[in-house]
């Protein structure tokens, strides 16, 4: 009976189950698609508005040596490549809304419960776990920070410090959203 048993659950029961988890998740992701691309739009949108603040925060950060995002991505994180790089694939482009939100300097967003409530981010995934990449220039040094989707983000710290100098002669191009 039991030899039956585990044939019948093997060849017949969990195959007939994980059609079922497949299907489901695969309604589940068709669900969330469009309202992920709603939100993509409405994230877009935002950025539109957010050009002007971003652009007057890199000319006054940009003279004062202050703080300058140079990338931010939020999703997904894939391990660094060879050279330090995040791979975007699975991320958003998030330095516009990051670098709006600096104030003398400072970047400052409380915990909070997903960081894709943020105007300008949504949420690029759904059911996986997300974090904030930020590379940022404060004072002619470069800095770097992977953050919890959760956890509290405050730039700049010292702990972030790289070995690297950074040119401020040339200031952060206005990047294309990653989707």
């Amino acid at each position: 009976p039991f030899a039956a048993y585990f044939v019948i659950k093997k060849l017949i029961i969990d195959p007939i189950l994980k059609q079922q988890k497949i299907t489901e998740l695969e309604k589940q992701k068709e669900e969330y698609g469009e309202k992920m691309a709603q939100k993509r739009g409405e994230a877009e949108k935002a950025v539109e508005l957010m050009k002007e603040t971003y652009e007057r925060s890199v000319d006054l950060e940009e003279r004062k040596s202050g703080l300058l995002i140079i990338k931010a991505l939020y999703g997904k994180l894939q391990q660094p490549t060879g050279d330090g790089e995040m791979t975007e694939n699975s991320c958003i482009d998030v330095v516009i809304p990051l670098q709006a939100l600096v104030k003398d300097s400072k970047l400052i967003i409380p915990e909070t419960t997903s960081k894709s409530g943020l105007p300008g981010f949504y949420d690029p995934f759904i059911s996986e776990e997300k974090r904030l990449f930020i590379r940022y220039k404060f004072r002619g040094r470069l800095h770097q920070a992977i953050i919890s989707d959760t956890d509290p983000v405050r730039l700049p710290q010292q702990k972030h410090a790289t070995q690297e100098e950074v040119n401020l002669s040339s200031p952060p191009k206005v990047a294309s959203r990653s989707s």
